[in-house]
């Protein structure tokens, strides 16, 4: 997979400071950290993570080499396969740090030329990332709650 990696990594589009290649190896280390994830086939879930935010994913790995078997159970996977769910909740538990994802929104809105004020009416009304395993329900709303009542705050102070 370290191979797959190293041809692909060049293709992560860093966007921002926050999703490009660090962000796929902070994704990936929490994969590997989820009881679940010794379920997984992690060939299959270490690429889905190191492919989820790229356009025409498929079709470069296939310009990098990647056995079209492998190829295929990444592009069919679910949303109910469990690689599918180790990626997403790892997904929302990235950083290690409980205002990894206030630090993450501020940094990426600002790097996209947001103002302050929108960057909180964005984070206000984002949709509620739930667990998709229930031995992450717990940390994933506890992280939820400091994030919102961080905007909230904010929020009020901007007023």
């Amino acid at each position: 997979m370290l191979d797959i990696y190293e041809r692909l990594k060049g293709r992560l589009e860093d966007k921002d400071r926050m999703h490009g290649r660090d962000h796929v190896e902070r994704v990936i280390t929490r994969a590997m950290e989820i009881e679940e994830s010794m379920y997984c086939d992690i060939a299959v879930l270490t690429l889905a993570i190191i492919v989820h935010g790229m356009e025409d994913a498929e079709q470069i790995m296939k310009e990098e080499g990647v056995e079209p078997d492998l190829v295929s159970r990444v592009m069919k996977l679910n949303p109910s396969s469990i690689e599918n769910k180790v990626l997403r909740d790892a997904h929302i538990l990235e950083g290690n740090s409980d205002f990894f994802q206030i630090y993450k929104s501020l940094i990426t809105s600002f790097e996209r030329g947001q103002s302050l004020d929108n960057c909180v009416k964005y984070a206000i009304s984002m949709k509620r990332q739930t667990a998709t395993l229930i031995r992450n329900e717990k940390e994933i709303e506890r992280r939820r709650e400091i994030f919102d009542n961080f905007f909230a705050e904010l929020s009020e102070l901007l007023e």
